[in-house]
């Protein structure tokens, strides 16, 4: 989870090779930006009505198999226009593996350690739960 939390920022790093590599405008770039976390914001919701019905491991699979072959596209791409749209790919992806998170790692714990198994994910530092119990 750390990598799909990762990569939500990390084209900052490349952003200067990136602009040189295809010789593209500062609008491209920003829509390499923008993309992921446009399109992984939008998917959060349903994503997780996805993983109540086809089932919350099925599409965590699916979304961490969808994401390494996205993250595979966008270090091959030959142009910005496909590194855009691979972007958006992986934040989709990305996007289907977050909602199923804590419901999977949730029931391998009893109620008192579920604090601190939230805690350790990336995505308990900014659950507004994590520091409850039950």
């Amino acid at each position: 989870m750390f990598v799909v939390f990762l990569d939500t920022t990390i084209v900052n790093v490349a952003f200067e090779t990136i602009g040189r590599s295809f010789h593209t405008t500062t609008g491209h770039l920003s829509w390499v930006l923008n993309i992921y976390s446009l399109v992984f914001a939008a998917a959060l919701i349903p994503a997780g009505r996805l993983a109540d019905r086809y089932g919350r491991e099925r599409v965590f699979l699916i979304g961490m198999t969808g994401f390494g072959l996205m993250s595979a596209l966008c270090g091959l791409a030959p142009s910005s226009t496909v590194l855009i749209i691979a972007r958006g790919l992986q934040g989709a992806f990305a996007a289907l593996t977050i909602p199923t998170l804590l419901a999977l790692i949730l029931p391998e714990f009893p109620p008192s350690r579920r604090p601190a198994a939230i805690g350790t994910t990336p995505t308990g530092s900014s659950a507004p739960w994590a520091c409850s119990a039950d």
